[in-house]
């Protein structure tokens, strides 16, 4: 099982170059939608008055949302670990364009940074921050400010490069531990949760249920309280979805390899166990798991799982650089043409979608 398991993983992760999936949430560094970032950001809200840019790259915008394209209508922020934030407002005008410019090649001039015409998505505006705090560095906190655009912005990865501009003046407090990644982000395979609601088999109590468990080196693929003793198939997709076909539960994933076996009389199947290292991809991917089982005293005759998920390591700050001007003491740094660039590190940035 072992060997079939680690086959399918490593077939379904020289898919995601080529997968176009239903949109999701969008959170980049990709793979920072599930993992906390391994450092802090204080700007560009650092400063009374600031204008700030960070590039990243379209290898890491692609890695989200199963490589479709996005519509950006907002974006958000989080706290870094357990710092507190101070509750603050400014007046603040963001804009969003495609660039030729990587992170590795961002000038320290901002307006070299933008290769085509820019929108402004949301023009000079009082905006507030709310006070909060983080509660840890081993799961991601909760998105604590959220700006809402006036002006949606679509991107599509294959036409560049994704650079967002912030400037603001009349900042009432500066103090800011955002979260943030590096380049020096050392992470790991994380199981990323289950979605949906599984049917309840003939004879169970509870719903179907997948796993994707990593203990000692290892990934474990297993399905709990299916039918029993009844051949079933492992669906593996790049993709997450909730397509209603109507059986006692959706399709949760696009399957791009199905993979036969049979439960016992508990229900139970485990589908096969790889080590870690197989979960390894140029950039970040996604792979789900869902099952499907024969039990004819279910009204279409099959059974359906929930879905399980697990991401490989997140990008970090590969693929972000940042480019900042702040001024400490008044206005003036929303006004900047030059800057100081950091490369391969960035804010843990979220992206709204439509």
């Amino acid at each position: 099982m072992q060997s079939q398991l680690s086959t399918v993983i490593l077939a379904s992760l020289a898919l995601a170059c080529s997968t176009v999936g239903q949109t999701k949430y969008a959170s980049s560094p990709a793979g920072s939608e599930y993992q906390p970032g391994n450092t802090n950001n204080t700007y560009p809200f650092y400063g009374a008055s600031s204008t700030y840019q960070q590039i990243h790259d379209a290898v890491d915008m692609a890695a989200l949302n199963g490589r479709q394209p996005m519509v950006l209508n907002g974006m958000e922020f989080r706290p870094a670990a357990t710092f507190n934030i101070p509750a603050r407002s400014w007046n603040a005008q963001i804009t969003l364009g495609v660039t030729t410019q990587t992170a590795a090649t961002m000038s320290t001039t901002y307006a070299s940074n933008f290769t085509s015409t820019p929108t402004i998505v949301l023009p000079y505006t009082n905006l507030s921050g709310a006070a909060g705090k983080g509660v840890g560095s081993t799961v991601p906190n909760a998105w604590l400010w959220r700006f809402p655009f006036t002006t949606i912005f679509p991107y599509v990865a294959a036409q560049g490069n994704l650079c967002w501009e912030w400037r603001h003046n009349n900042a009432t407090a500066t103090v800011t531990p955002l979260d943030a990644m590096s380049s020096s982000y050392a992470g790991s395979p994380t199981v990323t949760s289950n979605f949906g609601t599984g049917c309840t088999a003939t004879g169970r109590s509870s719903p179907a249920s997948a796993s994707l468990t990593i203990a000692g080196g290892n990934i474990t693929a297993a399905l709990k309280d299916g039918a029993s003793s009844a051949a079933a198939f492992l669906a593996i997709g790049l993709v997450r979805s909730n397509t209603s076909i109507g059986w006692c539960a959706p399709l949760y994933t696009a399957p791009a390899i199905l993979v036969g076996g049979s439960t016992d009389a508990a229900g139970a199947w485990t589908a096969g166990t790889a080590p870690t290292s197989v979960l390894t991809a140029p950039s970040y991917a996604e792979i789900y798991t869902q099952y499907a089982f024969a039990d004819a005293g279910l009204s279409s005759g099959i059974g359906l799982s929930d879905l399980a998920g697990v991401g490989t390591a997140a990008n970090g700050g590969l693929y972000c650089a940042r480019l900042y001007t702040i001024n400490t003491s008044g206005n003036g740094g929303e006004t900047a043409t030059t800057g100081t660039k950091t490369s391969q590190y960035g804010l843990v940035t979220g992206f709204t979608t439509l």
